[in-house]
């Protein structure tokens, strides 16, 4: 029980610094362009 919640809030960190990264990619690509 306590593992497979570990599980969920590692990917729900996994999943909010991957859309963190994209909005900082996009910004990038956008001042590039």
């Amino acid at each position: 029980m306590g593992a497979k919640n570990d599980t969920n809030i590692y990917k729900k960190v996994l999943t909010t610094s991957h859309k963190a990264y994209s909005k900082k990619r996009d910004v990038k690509d956008e001042v590039h362009n």
